[in-house]
């Protein structure tokens, strides 16, 4: 019987478009067959699990079926037993995925953590409310209810205040005492400018205790604390809402995709970069890394320091000035009050959270503040050819054999090498077949020759798939061959080519079109303005730095192709050691692009919260002392309010209206 031929010769001289409409023929029916097979799992599953049968003996497993396309497997063609499955990029099983309203509903410590959040800061901003109406009733004169009517005489209207204070630090005795010891520690928590803000409101209370006097004043800078209390329980809030995006992300993926950071020797003139590369896939578990907050380390070192220098104002007022000790106390408690940071944490957890839920709608996931100081200086991100030309992007213009015989075999090894090579032109050469890649065959002493090709041999027969100096390197014989009048035929621009040589003897020539994805040219331009360069690893000859600076439309100094020895370096499996810090992604580029973004933005984002911050309150102990120095007064408490928040609003706007994804 004669061979059923697995390539139809006459569709090599077809149109691309009939190419298209047969390819996508192939994938109506391929998605058939897959769902007749699961509606088959899905009934053998339900005769398992009927009632009454829970003891009965396990089932035979099914014998393995033959092949849907006998014709792939006729001749001497290897078995699908004989492939060897490491040489083979497999795509692995869909997941089952659940929604977002079923992940919600899943136990979460950052959800249970959230609610408690929730309910302190409830009770923080109804005493801040209260606080805000005593204050002004008082100051402004608005006649209060009868019963409240005794507040506004100076010593009730203390104790009120104080009572506030107290209530307020009870519902925030957790952040209190982790920010006495960040204050004295410096450990990187912004809660240390709470401490010190409690702190200066209890100072104002001093004179009013001791001498019943100055009562009146110290209450809105225990309204300055209670304030940076309430913000403080807020930013916690927004960092458990992120940490709950996250793993409501990394459940929906259910099998994501790791990324993590490799230092590697890019090149003699740039030395080592720390360089973002995807791992491989693992199933998917509420994740936490250990880092601190990005702004932490800088509020604490600034907390201490204002504290140092309102004590160093308090002590000049009494010994130098000789003013009466109730003064220094309050010359303290306003000191304290104005150079204490309202947004070093609530700005920086503001605008995790916006990034944790865009991410979340993308596919891709952060560990927490571990992955924005990790990821954040990055120097590069690299991407395989896979990932940057996935499935669909790389077409068959056409195809011209060059020989009489075996033209169908030669590209069935071409489809095997390009897999096992991880090309981005495999799925191209692959769908010319009806088997997928149950059809392809082993390959042996794969080697990449960089920006040639790839050399391998398949059932014994010498490989060669890459461009024409491949074949010019290891002398294939190109005369009488008609290339160049081919070539001429179809350089057009968006074509390129890819020459296959089967025992040093030309086999065929593909006619290929790469066409990048737009979402992933529009991030990839975002990622290198942010200065994060493209690292890309690839074996195919016709990507090189030239074509992904014009395809992706980024500067030539921002791309660079590696060398296939570092590529293998950057793809060996990697232990843990970013301390927990990860991306998780779906398996494509683009959200790896954008969680990169993300990372970089935060991390410039928390630089720039903190820069403002130290500003705002080093101007402001400056205009304090000024205002003692040249006027004998203090600072009226409304003023020392309103300087809070002045300086508190740029970090408010950078946070909530700057795109981070």
């Amino acid at each position: 019987m004669k061979k059923e031929d697995p390539i139809d010769r006459g569709r090599m001289q077809a149109p691309l478009e009939q190419w298209e409409r047969e390819a996508e023929e192939r994938l109506k029916q391929r998605a058939a067959r897959e769902a007749a097979a699961q509606a088959v799992e899905v009934e053998r599953e339900t005769e398992r699990t009927v009632p009454g049968e829970q003891d009965a003996p396990p089932l035979e497993p099914e014998p393995n079926e033959p092949p849907a396309d006998a014709s792939l497997h006729t001749g001497d063609r290897p078995a699908e037993s004989e492939i060897v499955p490491e040489q083979i990029e497999r795509i692995p099983d869909k997941p089952q995925t659940v929604s977002e309203a079923e992940a919600d509903e899943l136990p979460s410590p950052a959800r249970r953590g959230a609610a408690g959040l929730a309910a302190r800061l409830a009770a923080e901003l109804v005493i801040l409310a209260a606080f805000l109406l005593l204050v002004c009733a008082v100051t402004f004169h608005y006649p209060l209810p009868s019963v409240l009517a005794y507040l506004e005489q100076p010593v009730p209207y203390a104790a009120a205040g104080a009572a506030l204070l107290l209530l307020a630090g009870v519902f925030a005795a957790r952040i209190l005492a982790e920010g006495f010891t960040a204050l004295f520690t410096l450990r990187r928590e912004t809660a240390g400018a709470a401490a010190l803000a409690f702190l200066g409101g209890a100072a104002g209370f001093l004179p009013a205790v001791l001498h019943g006097a100055g009562a009146a004043d110290a209450v809105p800078f225990a309204l300055s604390a209670c304030a940076c209390l309430t913000f403080e329980t807020g930013s916690r809030l927004l960092a458990a809402r992120a940490a709950r995006a996250g793993n409501v992300a990394l459940r929906k993926m259910e099998m994501p995709r790791r990324a993590f950071i490799r230092s590697v020797e890019v090149g003699p003139s740039e030395g080592v970069q720390d360089v973002v590369v995807p791992g491989r896939q693992a199933p998917a578990q509420d994740v936490q890394d250990t880092g601190e907050i990005p702004t932490g380390r800088v509020a604490s070192v600034l907390a201490l320091a204002v504290l140092v220098i309102a004590a160093a104002a308090a002590c000049a007022v009494v010994f130098l000035f000789h003013r009466p000790a109730e003064q220094g106390a309050l010359v303290f408690a306003e000191f304290a009050s104005v150079g204490a940071p309202l947004m070093m944490g609530f700005s920086v957890n503001l605008s995790l959270l916006a990034a944790a839920k865009a991410l979340q709608k993308r596919g891709a996931a952060l560990s927490g503040y571990g992955a924005v100081r990790t990821f954040g200086t990055a120097d590069a991100l690299f991407l395989p050819e896979r990932l940057l030309y996935p499935d669909g992007q790389v077409k068959i213009c056409a195809l011209r054999p060059m020989s009489e015989h075996g033209v169908e075999n030669a590209v069935l090894a071409a489809a095997s090498v390009a897999a096992a090579a991880q090309m981005s032109i495999a799925s191209a050469i692959r769908g010319l077949f009806d088997g997928g890649e149950t059809i392809l065959r082993p390959v042996e002493r794969l080697q990449v020759i960089d920006e040639m090709g790839v050399e391998a041999w398949v059932d014994g027969s010498h490989i060669l798939l890459g461009s024409r100096s491949l074949l010019r390197q290891k002398r294939v014989d190109l005369t009488g061959r008609m290339l160049l009048e081919v070539e001429a035929k179809y350089a057009v621009k968006g074509n390129d080519f890819v020459y296959l040589v089967v025992d040093d003897v030309p086999a065929a020539l593909f006619v290929l079109q790469y066409t990048p994805d737009k979402k992933l040219r529009t991030v990839l331009r975002r990622l290198t303005r942010t200065g994060v360069r493209l690292l890309a690893g690839a074996a195919d000859a016709n990507i090189n730095r030239e074509m992904l600076a014009e395809q992706f439309r980024l500067k030539k100094r921002m791309v660079r192709v590696l060398p296939h020895r570092q590529v293998e370096e950057l793809s060996l499996p990697s232990a843990d050691e970013n301390d927990g810090a990860a991306l998780y992604i779906r398996d494509h580029a683009v959200a790896l692009v954008r969680a990169v973004v993300a990372c970089v933005r935060l991390d410039s984002t928390a630089r720039a919260v903190a820069a403002m911050q130290v500003i705002g309150a080093l101007a402001n102990l400056v205009l304090a002392g000024a205002v003692l120095l040249a006027q004998g007064r203090m600072l009226e408490p409304l003023e020392a309010l309103l300087l809070q928040l002045i300086w508190a609003l740029p970090p408010f706007l950078l946070a909530t209206f700057r795109r981070h994804v």
